[in-house]
């Protein structure tokens, strides 16, 4: 472990042991076992792997850097391929602002197109984005917008842009918790010899959103 022997281990014990362990029925557990009320069976693995029932736990704590060395590398980009290619996203077409639709990121073709227009000018955003659209339509007819809206906007534009250049690739890295549009022009530029590369690179972004969040809330 990393972390061995470090201040990070040490809090961490304490906050298990001081703040989140129930001693009480953790000691009803352990007399259980000593008393053969509870059966233990230890499984042998050839290789160093998650069980299939601590999967869905791992797959939601590993954004806040949780667990990080419980699980080898190659399992780890699996999961958050699985997670990242299953993800609903939203599209909106900014040219005319006549689709808005819903789709699964690993479904998306290549290049992203709008099926009315044909325009590949596509934002990506979050499922709950219902104003993206409207605010598109009052852009085209030139009607007034908030500062809020206009702010909106321009994020829009910025995801479009990556769509245009990048593609279902582009799609696949904002799928990511708390990655916007200006973190997604960071991980696209940075070379990355493999798809596990890729996928990693998309993972510490997520991380850094979720250290950070506290502040932006």
């Amino acid at each position: 472990m990393i972390f061995k022997e470090s201040p990070i281990e040490s809090e961490t014990k304490r906050e298990v042991f001081v703040e989140k362990l129930d001693l009480e029925h953790a000691k009803d557990f352990v007399r259980r076992i000593r008393e053969n009320v509870i059966s233990l069976e230890i499984v042998d693995e050839t290789e160093p792997t998650c069980s299939p029932f601590a999967l869905p736990i791992v797959d939601k704590i590993i954004p806040h850097d949780l667990l990080r060395a419980a699980i080898p590398s190659k399992s780890l980009t699996q999961i958050i391929k699985e997670r990242l290619l299953t993800t609903r996203v939203r599209l909106v077409c900014l040219y005319k602002g006549d689709w808005d639709g819903i789709r699964v990121v690993g479904e998306l073709p290549e290049t992203v197109k709008c099926p009315n227009c044909r325009s590949t000018l596509i934002a990506a955003t979050y499922l709950g984005d219902d104003g993206l659209a409207k605010i598109v339509k009052r852009r085209i007819r030139h009607q007034k917008v908030s500062n809020e809206e206009e702010q909106a906007y321009k994020r829009a534009w910025l995801s479009a842009s990556l769509m245009q250049t990048s593609g279902k690739k582009a799609a696949i890295v904002m799928s990511g918790r708390g990655v916007g549009p200006s973190t997604a022009v960071r991980v696209l530029r940075r070379l990355h010899r493999t798809e596990d590369d890729f996928y990693i690179d998309i993972l510490k972004a997520e991380r850094e959103y979720a250290r950070t969040r506290l502040f932006w809330d």
